[in-house]
């Protein structure tokens, strides 16, 4: 039975989980300041681009940290390349954002979840 502990030198994104598919549909997660008007509109441009290459934003998260930069990432290694797509789909919007793997905490994200952070 393969251990879904990382090594020293496998990040966390980049586990085998036994029983979930390699590759799945995309789900994108879209984090934004609360109370803040001018990231709302961002936001709205977001969701506009994915909806115009066939993604929706699956859930809209509220969040109270403010982040200095946009953030892409994505929790399985299966779900690199889909979360480099929707970097380079994005860029006009949000400048160049080189997807980074995240760590799981709470409850293990659906396969496909990409998350976007805008600040």
């Amino acid at each position: 039975m393969a251990s879904t502990t990382p090594t020293a030198d496998e990040s966390p994104a980049a586990q085998v989980v036994p029983g979930l598919p390699a590759l799945a549909p995309v789900r994108v997660v879209l984090d934004v300041a609360r109370n803040e008007m001018g990231r709302a509109g961002r936001a709205a441009n977001i969701q506009q681009a994915l909806a115009a290459a066939g993604l929706e934003v699956a859930e809209l998260v509220p969040v109270d940290a403010q982040r200095p930069a946009p953030r892409i990432g994505y929790y399985f290694q299966s779900d690199r390349d889909a979360a480099a797509g929707v970097s380079h789909l994005l860029e006009p919007l949000l400048g160049a954002v080189d997807p980074v793997g995240l760590r799981m905490r709470g409850t293990l994200p659906e396969p496909g979840t990409i998350e976007i952070a805008i600040p």
